[in-house]
Order: C-alpha cells, then structure tokens, then sequence
C-alpha cells in the first residue's frame, strides 16, 4: 500500500477534528443554559412587579384615587352594583356589591360634583350601604366605591361610577295675585337654583284637595280663568329634578268681587255692512284713553264663554270675520282694554245673519256669455271654418295622369 505524502505530514487530523467538535457542542449547551436562566429570572420579576405596576397605571388613567399597593397585590375584583336606594333634597342613600376576594377589610365611598374629580371620601366599615349627607339640594353628583384590603391595599374602584341628581327642597317663593278680572288669579314663582328639569303648578278648592295640574316646564308665571268671583281657591307649587320631584308647597287667593275700574266705556256704533253668505264686515267707534288692545267676540249665541275671540291693535275699529256658515245668524261684540284690565262689552250685542246661496236658475234660461266662453266659440267657429276649407281643396284637386295610363 502506498502512503499519501500529506499522511506522513498529519498523521492525527481525525483526532484533531474530533475535539473541534466536543468544544463546539460544549458552548452551544452552556449558551442556552445561561439564556434559560436570565429568562426565567425576567419571568420572576414580572410575575412580582407587573400586578402592582399595571394597577397604578390604570388607576392614574381613570383619575381614580386609591392607597399605596405592594408589589405581591394580585388584584382581587373591584366592587360592583353601585346604585341608588333613595335620593332626598340634600342626601343620598347608595349601595353596593363588595369585591368576592376574602381579604376585605371595608370599602371606601368618593364623590365630587363630577367625575374627574372626587374631592370628597368616607371609610364605611364593612357595610354595603351608606347615606351621603350634607349635599347640596337641585345638584348633580358623582360617586365611586372601592374596597380596602390588608396592608394598606385596595382594589380599584367600581366601574362605571354612578350619577346621582339630588332632588329640589321645599319650593318657595309662590304669590298669587288678583286679576283685573274677577273670574282669574295670576300666579307666579321663582325657580330654585340648580338642576330643575320641571315645574308643576296645582289648583283646586280652599282644602288644597287639587282638581287641576299644569306642567308648565321652566316657565314661571301662568293664569287660571274662568273662576268664581270673590271666591278663595288654593295653589301648589312641586319642582323636578333627574332624582325626583320636591314637597309642594301651597298658598291661597282669592278672586275679586267686580272687576278692577279701568276707566273705560262701552264701545258704540257697533254695526255689521257688507253681508255676505261667509263673511260680516263690523266697524265700530273706540272712546277709551290708553287703550292697549281690542278683543271681537263672534258666536251662534251671545253667550261669551261660547263665543270665538280674535285679538286687534289698539287703534282697530272694523274687522272682517270669515269663515261663517250661509244662512246662519250670528252674535257679536266688542271690548276695549288697557293697561288696567278689559272694559265693558258693546251693548247691545249685534245681531247678523249670512246669506243664503242662490238656487239654480230655471231651465231653458241662458245668461249672458262671460268673456271666455265668447272666446272659446268664435276658436270654435275658426276651427270648423279651417277644417271645411280643407276638405273642398282636397276634393276639387286634379289627379295627375302618368304617360302609360294616357298611352
């Protein structure tokens, strides 16, 4: 056998290449072991950092306030459920559900008058329910609940938090005044600062057992007619918030006995011209000084709550009224007012009656022609006179005769 030259060089390069390779292998199994082991080191200190860390932040977030947390807090639930039981002028009742971890120790109830700022808490032992005092009547209020732990620790407060709108308190300022008029009463309040979304105005007899309800929203002022004169009657007074409605408070008034002196005189010369078989023109004569409208009463009887009104200026003295039925009699008047009241009606009541449409006319009876009907027949005559023209020229035209038929 002959021997390679390069052989006799490197007799040993298998072995050599063997320990190549056990070094190799060598590091590859202590690089992975190092990489294994600062893993598991970094898992460690997330599974120990990451609950408290991400608590904090997520408080910081929602602007909720809670205690220090140490770095082995789990994060048990937050409480839930947080509502209303009752709601009064200037405090609340609220409940809730606490957190199911077994490590409560109380809970903790904040409030402000929005919910980016809870300026205001209460540690309520380990109850469920507490009532917030000292509010402010007609005001919205934010509240949130969170529940203590050992060690100074708490959970995070429950979402969402809860909107509560205290309810008005006793309603007053309510004045009812006499009318001018003996058969109304003005009444008038003021509206309590705050949240108020409604108002109701009631009414009825001496014994405040009320007959009538108004919603009048945030109006403050309204008249009750059509009343007994000299007679006393009683009014209520109830506001509204979100929360809930407030006591009512109640007065008492009385109509006048006549009306107030105005100092104005009857309207005359009350008369009805140009009847037709739907409208009466009336004009009449005004005499009063000051004077701030003028009211005409229409009606199929002179009984004035029976009776249409129509409102004019101050100066009016005719109106047309439209709108009647043919053939039909009606009653009017006319009153004056001023700054001090209405004066007394136009006496005596007018009296007109409507005309009634005139029947068919008889037949074989032609009226005369209006302009457009004579315009339709003399379009008439020139069209038949055009189409009989037409024809004659048709007919009297020769035929023309082609070589063939002459050959």
């Amino acid at each position: 056998m002959e021997l390679d030259p390069e052989d006799l060089l490197h007799p040993d390069v298998p072995e050599m290449q063997n320990e190549e390779v056990g070094l190799a292998e060598a590091f590859s199994m202590r690089a992975m072991t190092f990489v294994a082991i600062v893993g598991l080191a970094f898992l460690s200190i997330l599974l120990v950092v990451t609950p408290s860390t991400v608590l904090a932040a997520s408080n910081a977030a929602t602007g909720n306030v809670s205690h220090e947390i140490s770095k082995t807090y789990t994060g048990p639930s937050a409480p839930s459920d947080l509502r209303v039981v009752q709601v009064w002028d200037n405090s609340v009742e609220l409940t809730w559900v606490n957190s199911t971890s077994p490590n409560i120790t109380g809970s903790e109830l904040w409030w402000g008058l929005n919910c980016s700022l809870l300026n205001n808490n209460q540690t309520t032992g380990t109850a469920n329910t507490y009532h917030v005092y000292h509010l402010s009547m007609a005001t919205n209020y934010c509240f949130a609940v969170q529940n203590l732990l050992y060690h100074n620790q708490s959970t995070l407060m429950g979402q969402p938090f809860l909107n509560v709108t205290t309810t008005p308190g006793y309603p007053g300022g309510l004045s009812v005044q006499q009318a001018s008029v003996n058969t109304e009463l003005d009444v008038g309040w003021a509206l309590v600062p705050g949240a108020i979304v409604n108002t109701t105005i009631w009414f009825g007899p001496p014994s405040c057992d009320f007959t009538v309800s108004r919603s009048m929203g945030l109006l403050t002022t309204t008249v009750f007619d059509n009343l007994t004169p000299a007679t006393q009657y009683c009014v209520g007074l109830q506001f509204y918030t979100s929360g809930g409605a407030s006591p009512v408070s109640r007065t008492g008034g009385t109509t006048r006995a006549t009306n107030a002196s105005t100092g104005l005189l009857p309207t005359t010369s009350l008369v009805a011209t140009d009847i037709s078989q739907d409208s009466v023109f009336l004009h009449w004569s005004l005499h009063g000084v000051g004077i701030t409208n003028v009211t005409v009463y229409e009606g199929v009887t002179c009984t004035l709550s029976e009776m249409s009104t129509t409102r004019l200026g101050p100066t009016a003295e005719n109106e047309i009224v439209e709108g009647l039925e043919s053939g039909t009699t009606y009653c009017f008047t006319v009153q004056e007012w001023n700054a001090s009241g209405p004066g007394p009606y136009a006496h005596p009541f007018l009296t007109a009656t409507t005309l009634i449409p005139p029947s068919n006319g008889t037949a074989g009876t032609v009226g005369p022609l209006t302009a457009t009907e004579v315009l339709s027949v003399i379009l008439g005559v020139c069209a038949a006179g055009i189409a009989v023209i037409a024809v004659v020229a048709i007919r009297s035209r020769k035929p023309e005769v082609t070589p063939h038929e002459s050959a």
